[in-house]
C-alpha cells in the first residue's frame, strides 16, 4: 500500500507529458512516408528536448520534498513510502521519456522496435527487482530496492530508445541540455528539499520552490528560450 501511494505521485509527471505522444506520432508519420527526413529529425529532437525539461521541472522538486508530497493526500503512516517516491519519480520520468521516443520509433514504421525495447526493459526491471530485493530484505529498504530496480529498467528503456533514434535519425537530446536539464534538477531537488514540508501547505510551497529554481536554472542558461514558450503554448492548445 505505502508503494501504491509513492506510484501514484510517481506517475505525475508521466500524465502531464504523455499527451506528447498524440502529437509526436502523425508528425513522425506523415514526415517519413513523404520523405521528409529533415522533418521527421526536428520534431523529434524538439519533442525529446522540451519532454525532458519539463518532466525534470516536475520530477525533482517532487524527490526534494518526497515526504511532503506524500503528506498532501495520506496519513503520517504512509511516510513510509516517501524514500521509494524520491528514487521512482526519476524512474517514471525516464519512462514517459520513453513513451515519446517510442511513439516516434513507431510512426517511423518501426513498431516492433519499440515493443522489443518495452520487452527488454520489463526484463532488467523483474530481474533487478528480484536481485535488489533480496539484497535488502524485507524492511524498511525494499520499497527503495524495489523503486531502484524499477528506475534501473526505465533507464534502459530510456538508453536504447535514444541509440535506436539516433541510428536512424542521427538526433537526440543534445549533451548541452542533458547538462543544463540536470543542473536544473540539482537546483529543484536542494530548493524543495530546503524548504520544510512537514505539513500539505509547506508541501506546496516546498514544490513551487523546487520548480521555480529549477525554471530560474534553464532559463538564466538559455535553455528555455521564448521559441520553447511558444511551443509549449501551441502544445497546450492542442491539448
Amino acid at each position: 500500500g505505502y508503494y501504491r501511494a509513492a506510484q501514484t505521485f510517481a506517475f505525475v509527471p508521466y500524465q502531464l507529458i504523455i499527451s506528447m505522444t498524440f502529437i509526436v506520432f502523425p508528425m513522425i508519420s506523415k514526415a517519413t512516408s513523404i520523405g521528409n527526413r529533415e522533418a521527421a529529425r526536428s520534431t523529434i529532437q524538439h519533442a525529446m528536448r522540451l519532454s525532458l525539461l519539463l518532466l525534470l521541472l516536475v520530477a525533482a522538486p517532487t524527490s526534494g520534498a518526497a515526504e511532503g508530497v506524500m503528506r498532501l493526500a495520506y496519513p503520517a503512516d504512509y511516510l513510509a513510502g516517501a524514500p521509494a517516491l524520491s528514487i521512482l519519480v526519476f524512474g517514471v520520468a525516464a519512462f514517459a521519456l520513453f513513451a515519446v521516443a517510442a511513439t516516434a520509433i513507431s510512426g517511423a514504421g518501426k513498431p516492433s522496435v519499440a515493443a522489443a525495447i518495452a520487452g527488454v526493459s520489463l526484463l532488467v526491471v523483474v530481474g533487478a527487482n528480484r536481485i535488489l530485493l533480496m539484497r535488502a530484505g524485507l524492511g524498511e529498504d525494499a520499497l527503495r530496492a524495489v523503486a531502484t530496480g524499477t528506475t534501473l529498467g526505465m533507464l534502459v528503456a530510456l538508453f536504447l530508445s535514444a541509440w535506436v533514434i539516433r541510428r536512424s535519425f542521427g538526433v537526440f537530446i543534445p549533451i548541452a541540455t542533458w547538462l543544463r536539464a540536470a543542473l536544473a534538477a540539482g537546483a529543484g531537488y536542494a530548493a524543495a528539499a530546503a524548504v520544510p514540508h512537514d505539513s500539505p501547505l509547506m508541501a506546496i510551497l516546498a514544490l513551487a520552490a523546487g520548480f521555480l529554481s529549477a525554471l530560474a536554472v534553464l532559463v538564466a542558461t538559455r535553455e528555455l528560450t521564448l521559441n520553447d514558450w511558444r511551443a509549449l503554448r501551441r502544445i497546450a492548445h492542442r491539448d
